[in-house]
Protein backbone atom coordinates (compact mmCIF):
# COMPACT_ATOMS: atom_id res chain seq x y z
CA UNK A 1 0.00 0.00 0.00
CA UNK A 2 1.27 3.54 -0.67
CA UNK A 3 1.90 5.80 1.84
CA UNK A 4 1.48 9.32 2.70
CA UNK A 5 4.76 10.26 3.38
CA UNK A 6 8.06 8.00 2.07
CA UNK A 7 10.54 7.57 3.92
CA UNK A 8 13.03 9.42 2.23
CA UNK A 9 11.13 12.17 3.40
CA UNK A 10 10.64 11.47 7.00
CA UNK A 11 13.99 11.64 7.44
CA UNK A 12 14.41 15.38 7.11
CA UNK A 13 11.24 16.09 9.53
CA UNK A 14 12.00 17.52 12.87
CA UNK A 15 10.51 15.94 15.93
CA UNK A 16 8.45 18.74 16.48
CA UNK A 17 7.20 18.89 12.81
CA UNK A 18 6.39 15.43 12.51
CA UNK A 19 4.42 14.87 15.81
CA UNK A 20 2.66 18.39 14.99
CA UNK A 21 1.10 16.00 11.98
CA UNK A 22 -0.14 13.40 14.70
CA UNK A 23 0.39 13.41 18.47
CA UNK A 24 -0.31 9.44 18.87
CA UNK A 25 3.81 9.33 17.32
CA UNK A 26 4.54 10.22 20.92
CA UNK A 27 3.44 6.89 21.57
CA UNK A 28 5.78 5.40 19.71
CA UNK A 29 8.76 7.57 20.71
CA UNK A 30 8.14 7.06 23.87
CA UNK A 31 8.07 2.83 23.84
CA UNK A 32 11.49 3.36 22.00
CA UNK A 33 12.91 6.01 25.19
CA UNK A 34 13.59 8.62 22.30
CA UNK A 35 13.68 12.08 23.76
CA UNK A 36 11.45 13.59 21.59
CA UNK A 37 10.20 16.57 24.37
CA UNK A 38 13.97 17.63 24.87
CA UNK A 39 15.20 17.30 21.21
CA UNK A 40 12.28 19.06 19.24
CA UNK A 41 14.15 21.13 15.98
CA UNK A 42 16.58 17.80 15.58
CA UNK A 43 15.72 16.11 11.94
CA UNK A 44 13.88 12.67 12.94
CA UNK A 45 16.94 10.68 11.55
CA UNK A 46 19.53 12.58 13.54
CA UNK A 47 17.45 12.14 16.97
CA UNK A 48 17.70 7.93 16.01
CA UNK A 49 21.19 7.70 15.28
CA UNK A 50 21.76 7.23 19.17
CA UNK A 51 18.59 4.90 19.27
CA UNK A 52 19.31 1.46 19.79
CA UNK A 53 16.11 0.98 17.11
CA UNK A 54 16.39 1.67 13.54
CA UNK A 55 14.98 4.40 11.09
CA UNK A 56 13.35 2.01 9.08
CA UNK A 57 11.62 -0.35 11.80
CA UNK A 58 10.41 3.05 13.87
CA UNK A 59 8.77 4.52 10.72
CA UNK A 60 7.35 1.16 10.25
CA UNK A 61 5.12 1.73 12.99
CA UNK A 62 4.75 5.51 12.31
CA UNK A 63 3.61 4.92 8.82
CA UNK A 64 0.07 3.57 9.90
CA UNK A 65 -0.59 6.68 12.09
CA UNK A 66 0.06 9.27 9.31
CA UNK A 67 -1.81 7.50 7.03
CA UNK A 68 -4.61 7.29 9.00
CA UNK A 69 -5.35 11.31 8.44
CA UNK A 70 -7.07 11.89 11.56
CA UNK A 71 -7.48 15.78 12.24
CA UNK A 72 -8.37 14.83 15.94
CA UNK A 73 -4.91 14.15 16.60
CA UNK A 74 -3.08 16.45 14.43
CA UNK A 75 -1.48 19.85 15.85
CA UNK A 76 -0.93 21.75 12.50
CA UNK A 77 -3.95 23.84 12.09
CA UNK A 78 -5.00 24.31 16.06
CA UNK A 79 -5.43 27.40 17.25
CA UNK A 80 -4.22 28.67 20.80
CA UNK A 81 -6.75 28.56 22.43
CA UNK A 82 -7.97 25.10 21.28
CA UNK A 83 -3.95 23.63 22.40
CA UNK A 84 -4.58 25.25 25.62
CA UNK A 85 -8.17 23.31 26.09
CA UNK A 86 -6.49 20.67 25.03
CA UNK A 87 -4.04 20.39 27.67
CA UNK A 88 -6.21 21.40 30.54
CA UNK A 89 -8.82 18.37 29.48
CA UNK A 90 -5.98 16.06 29.03
CA UNK A 91 -3.05 16.28 30.76
CA UNK A 92 -3.71 18.96 33.76
CA UNK A 93 -6.55 16.17 34.67
CA UNK A 94 -4.33 13.36 34.20
CA UNK A 95 -2.11 14.78 37.07
CA UNK A 96 -4.39 16.09 39.58
CA UNK A 97 -6.40 12.57 39.14
CA UNK A 98 -3.26 10.65 39.38
CA UNK A 99 -2.27 11.86 42.56
CA UNK A 100 -5.73 11.49 44.04
CA UNK A 101 -5.73 7.91 42.85
CA UNK A 102 -2.27 7.64 44.38
CA UNK A 103 -3.22 8.85 48.16
CA UNK A 104 -6.22 6.13 47.63
CA UNK A 105 -3.71 3.66 46.63
CA UNK A 106 -3.11 0.45 49.96
CA UNK A 107 0.66 0.61 51.13
CA UNK A 108 1.73 -2.12 52.90
CA UNK A 109 2.20 -1.40 56.87
CA UNK A 110 5.94 -2.33 56.96
CA UNK A 111 6.32 0.40 54.03
CA UNK A 112 4.55 3.13 56.22
CA UNK A 113 6.68 1.85 59.55
CA UNK A 114 10.14 1.54 57.89
CA UNK A 115 11.74 5.61 58.01
CA UNK A 116 14.82 3.99 55.77
CA UNK A 117 12.22 3.80 52.84
CA UNK A 118 9.06 5.76 54.07
CA UNK A 119 10.74 9.12 54.44
CA UNK A 120 12.74 9.76 50.56
CA UNK A 121 9.96 8.12 49.13
CA UNK A 122 6.81 9.88 49.97
CA UNK A 123 8.91 13.32 50.60
CA UNK A 124 9.60 12.99 46.99
CA UNK A 125 5.74 11.92 46.71
CA UNK A 126 4.51 15.35 48.27
CA UNK A 127 7.61 17.60 46.74
CA UNK A 128 6.15 16.37 42.96
CA UNK A 129 2.39 16.46 43.81
CA UNK A 130 3.20 20.25 45.38
CA UNK A 131 5.04 21.22 43.06
CA UNK A 132 2.86 20.34 39.93
CA UNK A 133 -0.03 21.12 41.77
CA UNK A 134 1.27 25.12 42.00
CA UNK A 135 2.36 24.72 38.60
CA UNK A 136 -0.84 23.83 37.26
CA UNK A 137 -2.63 26.74 38.89
CA UNK A 138 -0.21 29.36 37.46
CA UNK A 139 -0.62 27.88 33.93
CA UNK A 140 -4.45 28.07 34.09
CA UNK A 141 -4.46 31.03 36.25
CA UNK A 142 -1.82 33.10 35.20
CA UNK A 143 0.07 31.97 32.01
CA UNK A 144 -3.15 30.46 29.60
CA UNK A 145 -5.56 33.83 30.19
CA UNK A 146 -2.65 36.12 28.93
CA UNK A 147 -2.10 33.85 25.88
CA UNK A 148 -5.49 34.31 25.58
CA UNK A 149 -5.60 38.08 25.94
CA UNK A 150 -3.09 37.97 22.83
CA UNK A 151 -5.30 36.24 20.94
CA UNK A 152 -8.18 38.53 21.92
CA UNK A 153 -6.29 41.28 20.77
CA UNK A 154 -4.81 39.72 17.58
CA UNK A 155 -9.04 39.11 17.06
CA UNK A 156 -10.03 42.62 17.88
CA UNK A 157 -6.95 43.77 16.30
CA UNK A 158 -5.19 45.52 18.86
CA UNK A 159 -1.42 46.11 20.50
CA UNK A 160 -1.23 43.78 23.85
CA UNK A 161 -0.62 46.07 26.92
CA UNK A 162 1.89 43.74 28.52
CA UNK A 163 0.94 45.35 32.04
CA UNK A 164 3.00 44.08 35.19
CA UNK A 165 4.21 40.71 32.71
CA UNK A 166 6.45 42.58 30.40
CA UNK A 167 6.75 39.69 28.40
CA UNK A 168 5.35 36.45 27.70
CA UNK A 169 8.46 35.24 27.67
CA UNK A 170 8.45 36.06 31.36
CA UNK A 171 5.88 33.33 32.67
CA UNK A 172 7.07 30.97 30.23
CA UNK A 173 10.39 31.04 31.10
CA UNK A 174 9.16 30.15 35.13
CA UNK A 175 7.20 27.64 33.19
CA UNK A 176 10.19 25.77 31.55
CA UNK A 177 11.83 25.90 34.59
CA UNK A 178 9.15 24.30 36.95
CA UNK A 179 9.18 21.80 33.92
CA UNK A 180 12.50 20.61 34.49
CA UNK A 181 12.22 20.75 37.92
CA UNK A 182 9.29 17.54 37.86
CA UNK A 183 11.19 15.46 35.51
CA UNK A 184 13.91 15.69 38.01
CA UNK A 185 12.04 14.72 41.15
CA UNK A 186 10.67 11.77 38.77
CA UNK A 187 14.38 10.37 38.45
CA UNK A 188 14.96 10.52 41.70
CA UNK A 189 11.73 9.11 42.65
CA UNK A 190 12.69 5.90 40.44
CA UNK A 191 16.38 5.94 41.44
CA UNK A 192 14.89 5.26 44.65
CA UNK A 193 12.38 2.70 43.47
CA UNK A 194 15.22 0.84 41.76
CA UNK A 195 17.06 0.73 45.24
CA UNK A 196 13.77 -0.42 46.96
CA UNK A 197 13.12 -3.19 44.70
CA UNK A 198 16.74 -4.55 45.39
CA UNK A 199 15.12 -5.57 48.64
CA UNK A 200 12.94 -8.74 48.78
CA UNK A 201 10.55 -6.93 51.34
CA UNK A 202 9.50 -4.47 48.87
CA UNK A 203 10.41 -5.95 45.65
CA UNK A 204 6.51 -6.36 44.56
CA UNK A 205 5.04 -3.17 46.18
CA UNK A 206 8.51 -1.44 44.18
CA UNK A 207 8.35 -2.79 40.96
CA UNK A 208 3.98 -2.18 40.65
CA UNK A 209 5.30 1.63 41.43
CA UNK A 210 7.83 2.37 38.28
CA UNK A 211 5.31 1.00 36.28
CA UNK A 212 2.89 3.57 37.62
CA UNK A 213 5.35 6.06 37.80
CA UNK A 214 6.45 5.00 34.47
CA UNK A 215 3.36 5.71 33.08
CA UNK A 216 3.00 9.21 34.81
CA UNK A 217 6.56 10.12 33.65
CA UNK A 218 4.95 9.46 29.71
CA UNK A 219 2.17 11.32 30.17
CA UNK A 220 4.42 14.34 31.57
CA UNK A 221 6.93 14.06 28.37
CA UNK A 222 3.76 14.89 25.97
CA UNK A 223 2.52 17.04 28.28
CA UNK A 224 5.80 19.19 28.10
CA UNK A 225 6.33 18.84 24.65
CA UNK A 226 3.03 20.22 24.05
CA UNK A 227 3.92 23.25 25.85
CA UNK A 228 7.41 23.45 25.66
CA UNK A 229 7.58 22.96 21.63
CA UNK A 230 4.12 23.92 20.09
CA UNK A 231 2.17 26.51 22.37
CA UNK A 232 5.03 28.71 23.95
CA UNK A 233 6.86 28.90 20.66
CA UNK A 234 3.17 29.93 19.01
CA UNK A 235 2.41 32.01 21.87
CA UNK A 236 5.81 34.13 21.74
CA UNK A 237 5.82 34.39 17.94
CA UNK A 238 2.07 35.84 18.20
CA UNK A 239 3.12 38.12 21.09
CA UNK A 240 6.03 39.56 18.60
CA UNK A 241 3.64 39.86 15.71
CA UNK A 242 1.12 42.15 17.27
CA UNK A 243 4.05 44.37 19.83
CA UNK A 244 5.85 44.91 15.91
CA UNK A 245 2.83 45.81 14.27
Amino acid sequence: MKTKYSNRSLQNFTLSRLLEKDIRIMDILEKHNIPYYSSPHLAFKEVLQDSLISFDTIVAEIHPILDTNDSKYSFEEKGLVEIINYLITVHHKYIREFFNQFESCRIPENIISDNKYKKPFFSLIELLKDELQHHLNKEEQILFPLIKYLVDSERLQEKPKTRNYGSINNPIRQMLFEHESALSIINQIKNHLKDISNTNDYSNWSSNLILIIKEFESDLHKHIHLENNVLFPKAIELENKLLNK
